[in-house]
């Protein structure tokens, strides 16, 4: 799944808007979430199969998208605006950590999301717990913070990396997030999802049937206690 922006792009790496209010969203772990018998636009299924077993499952929440001028829930296969402002939301199915490297500005590798997150995410760990929704950034009281979008026109691509434990290497996921990749640190980043490619997950897109949209992300049952990587 990748987030497709339509006369917008993620330039100057990841703009925090701090806005007044309380997003009209809603945040709770839907049945769908956790039922094993979902069904998906694509005919896929969430939950556990016989050979793979559900890490977590994710959506979008878009500022300003519903038809009142509140957030909307959304699953990552809608086109986006220019400007327009954003927040993921996972839940993973046991406890981990979760990290963030997406396009910065000129579109360069960054960290948005690591051990050591900024002050503006509104987070001060990436720590998740099982079966407890994160959302990134987090909203504080007084405040909302998103990621805005610029008005460069694009395909944006996120990765995104859950491990049920700290991750030691590459050691740029435990600094201080918000700083561009070099080009050894890309290198790092490609021989780190290299190392793990055999146990790529699956996604599926659960929406349709009165269910809240969301991404389901399954993984081999052989590969539960290894970081799972993937795009959004």
């Amino acid at each position: 799944a990748a987030v497709v922006l339509i006369g917008g792009g993620v330039g100057g790496w990841f703009l925090l808007s701090n806005r007044n209010g309380t997003a009209n969203v809603n945040s709770s772990n839907t049945e769908a979430d956790k039922n094993a018998n979902s069904t998906n636009a694509s005919g896929g299924t969430g939950g556990t199969t016989a050979s793979t077993v559900e890490s977590l499952s994710f959506w979008l929440e878009v500022a300003e998208a519903g038809p009142n001028g509140d957030s909307a829930r959304v699953a990552p296969v809608v086109a986006f605006k220019s400007g327009q402002s954003f927040k993921f939301h996972f839940t993973s199915r046991r406890d981990g950590y979760l990290y963030i490297i997406g396009p910065g500005e000129d579109f360069k590798p960054t960290t948005f999301l690591t051990a050591q997150p900024v002050e503006d995410s509104g987070l001060e760990s990436n720590e998740v717990e099982d079966g407890v929704e994160f959302a990134f950034p987090e909203d504080e009281e007084g405040a909302e913070h998103w990621i805005t979008l610029d008005k460069k026109a694009g395909t944006e691509s996120y990765i995104v990396i859950f491990s049920p434990t700290q991750l030691t290497t590459p050691a740029f996921l435990n600094e201080e997030a918000g700083r561009e990749l070099s080009a050894s640190e890309q290198k790092e980043l490609d021989d780190f999802r290299a190392k793990y490619k055999a146990n790529a997950p699956t996604t599926n897109v659960i929406n349709g049937g009165g269910t809240d949209p969301f991404v389901s992300v399954k993984v081999p049952q052989a590969a539960e206690s290894e970081p799972v990587i993937f795009d959004v």
